[in-house]
């Protein structure tokens, strides 16, 4: 113990215990590294005050809901202004994705997809960032990073996942946003459907705990058929930076892309 105190009295490495004026002064003597990216949606960048470089976004929402949609949706209005998007789309195959995006939208992505794969993950991430000064990063989903033939705890391994993304956004200085599938919601007695909220993601709770934003997407049923419809809402359940919590956006979906639905502003104002 006595040797420990005297190695630990002079220890100067970089994980060292410094005073916060200390840490305070450093940063203020090192240019800004921070990068704010809007969404393209008003209502929805007031809520979030847009995408901040290190920040975990996740996009929930049940299956056939809008959240590629929004994610595609953002990525054009966020490279109509100049910043490189890189996608990781596991969901589709690369022709059908394609297919889905406007040829008018520049944006990145791998040559090939490998699965289940972090450190693959990260490098993609750094070359498209040398490459092409990539800023804003899309996973789609999260469960395809999940290694089945090894899994124990499903919910564990993607919290052990979830905290890896933080930690890669923070350190390579990226938003990254992360689809992820929900539960279906259940319809009640009187057959209305609920509003899906962040505790309704799959499989781990450490989605919502760790992520710095959950956003869900949810398409509104017709009051007359009881059909879906081309509108939704985008809810911000929890924002950490600005304090967010259970704000509506209303969306509808206008050729290959999601607008805000003008039609529920003018009514609310």
């Amino acid at each position: 113990l006595i040797g420990l105190e005297e190695r630990l009295k002079t220890y100067d490495g970089p994980d060292r215990v410094v005073s916060a004026e200390e840490l305070r002064a450093e940063f203020a003597s090192q240019p800004k590294k921070l990068h704010s990216f809007q969404t393209g949606l008003a209502h929805l960048d007031e809520a979030i005050g847009s995408l901040e470089s290190g920040e975990l976004i996740a996009i929930g929402g049940p299956t056939k809901n809008g959240k590629t949609l929004l994610a595609q949706t953002i990525t054009a209005n966020v490279a109509a202004n100049g910043t490189g998007c890189l996608w990781f789309s596991f969901e589709v195959p690369e022709r059908q994705f394609l297919s889905q995006m406007p040829a008018s939208v520049k944006f990145y992505l791998p040559r090939e997809l490998k699965q289940a794969s972090l450190v693959w993950l990260r490098d993609r991430i750094l070359e498209a960032k040398f490459k092409n000064d990539a800023r804003v990063v899309f996973v789609d989903n999260l469960h395809h990073l999940v290694d089945f033939t090894t899994v124990r705890n499903v919910s564990l391994d993607l919290g052990v996942i979830i905290r890896a993304l933080k930690r890669m956004a923070i350190e390579l200085n990226v938003v990254i946003v992360v689809l992820c599938h929900s539960k279906k919601p259940a319809v009640d007695k009187s057959g209305v459907v609920p509003e899906v909220s962040e505790w309704d993601l799959r499989d781990s709770s450490f989605i919502p705990q760790e992520c710095d934003s959950t956003i869900m997407v949810q398409r509104k049923l017709s009051k007359e058929t009881g059909e879906v419809t081309n509108a939704a809402i985008v809810k911000v359940c929890l924002h950490r930076r600005t304090g967010t919590m259970g704000r509506v956006n209303h969306v509808v979906k206008i050729g290959d892309r999601l607008e805000e639905d003008v039609r529920i502003y003018e009514a609310l104002s």
